[in-house]
């Protein structure tokens, strides 16, 4: 019975019929539901045809019947039924998506680039995530007794973090921006036009001239790509667009004197390029959650800005006078916060007398995400304390083509301004 399968399906991938080789391993997957072998031969031919619904469901569904998809090594996973290095890419970008979090898939998703000239291998890393620990233990300790006043605020990140995530936190983060969530961005060709149009975008849109100051050695697993002769990152797109977009509408410049307010700050992404932009700015990267706030301390005394950074929780805030910030940003993160804990955030801009607010959602409808219940509005909240929208735009501007072609294309831009 199995090697009748395995022979129809052989033969109609060799001739290209997909469709119909998707047929046979459909039926046989009802027919062995707990043979990973199947699931597989389907997963392969469904990101062959660039069915990433079927694929999704086949992958799970052979990661099951592999026992535990923590302990899968890549290899379980190499391509056998279509063994096309555009298949691997896809099935790594698909595994990433389903368990973002397990290092066989990252693993397999950097084996898989590895295959494309475009792809800028990271270094390796020097330190174990015990030796991590054992230098910077008693700083996440500390920073864990910060935030316990904070508990149950946040509902998302608390749960997500793993003890692994000290060594390649910014793979984490970029796997995800690199289209693995996106299905129109899977496989080689469109991940690559993803970063193209993105930096070709940024380039134009970079008054500033932050590209030609930032640079990225993908130090902690970032990933990075060769788009015409340069090394770029989605770290190095994504900064440059955010400072240029906040600088032109706030009228702001590189001489000025800023101290910007990182809502959410994470591993300190945008914290530290705007403090490699602006030689006389300060920056508070805030999180809600100790395990983010203990990477962007890391992070920022590696890349050498943590002399004019603060790390922490809000309540790094309670001395702070009115006036003292120019601009708060809030990107990504509320998307992945209740509402509650948004209001928080900004009660406290509105006693600082924050005047800018540059907030970035996942895409629109901007919602929160609560523990029990559907999200809630984000926007209407924010006008509830005061702020008036002054821009509201796509990330790629008026350019439907990029919005569509480009990397992480549902971001989109607010800036809302305050009397103060």
């Amino acid at each position: 019975m199995l090697s009748a399968w395995r022979g129809n399906v052989f033969e109609l991938v060799e001739r290209g019929l997909f469709l119909d080789a998707k047929l046979v391993l459909r039926k046989q997957t009802m027919l062995t539901p707990a043979d990973p072998d199947p699931w597989r031969a389907l997963m392969e031919v469904a990101a062959a045809e660039d069915d990433y619904t079927t694929c999704r469901i086949a992958l799970a569904n052979c990661l099951s019947g592999l026992q535990s998809a923590t302990n899968t090594p890549r290899e379980s996973l190499e391509p056998v039924w279509v063994a096309r290095d555009d298949v691997r890419l896809k099935l790594a970008q698909v595994w990433v998506s389903h368990d973002p979090r397990n290092a066989h898939a990252r693993a397999f998703l950097y084996h898989a680039l590895e295959r494309f000239p475009w792809f800028v291998p990271p270094p390796a890393e020097t330190e174990t995530a015990d030796e991590v620990y054992l230098r910077y233990g008693e700083a996440l300790a500390a920073l864990e007794t910060e935030f316990s006043a904070m508990q149950g605020e946040l509902t998302l990140w608390r749960d997500w973090v793993q003890r692994t995530d000290v060594i390649g936190f910014r793979g984490e983060f970029c796997t995800s921006q690199a289209g693995s969530h996106d299905p129109s961005n899977f496989g080689p060709s469109r991940l690559l036009q993803a970063y193209t149009v993105a930096y070709e975008y940024a380039a134009s849109h970079d008054r500033l001239g932050a590209l030609a100051k930032f640079s990225d050695d993908g130090a902690f697993g970032g990933l990075r790509f060769r788009v015409g002769g340069r090394v770029v990152s989605s770290d190095m797109i994504d900064s440059s667009l955010q400072l240029n977009f906040i600088a032109r509408h706030c009228g702001f410049h590189l001489s000025d004197q800023l101290t910007l307010l990182d809502i959410g700050a994470g591993w300190g992404r945008l914290a530290c390029r705007f403090l490699e932009l602006f030689p006389r700015g300060f920056a508070f990267a805030l999180d809600a959650v100790p395990f983010p706030s203990f990477l962007a301390q890391r992070y920022l005394e590696y890349r050498g800005v943590f002399d004019r950074a603060v790390t922490g929780s809000r309540t790094k805030l309670d001395t702070a006078r009115p006036g003292a910030f120019q601009i708060a940003a809030n990107v990504h993160s509320w998307s992945e916060a209740p509402l509650a804990s948004i209001d928080l955030w900004l009660s406290k801009l509105d006693a600082l007398q924050v005047p800018f607010l540059f907030f970035v959602p996942h895409g629109l409808p901007a919602v929160s995400l609560e523990k029990d219940g559907p999200g809630q509005l984000i926007v209407p909240a924010i006008l509830a304390h005061g702020w008036r929208v002054l821009v509201d735009e796509p990330k790629y501007g008026s350019s439907l083509q990029r919005q569509r072609a480009g990397l992480y294309p549902t971001a989109h831009y607010y800036l809302f301004g305050k009397e103060v």
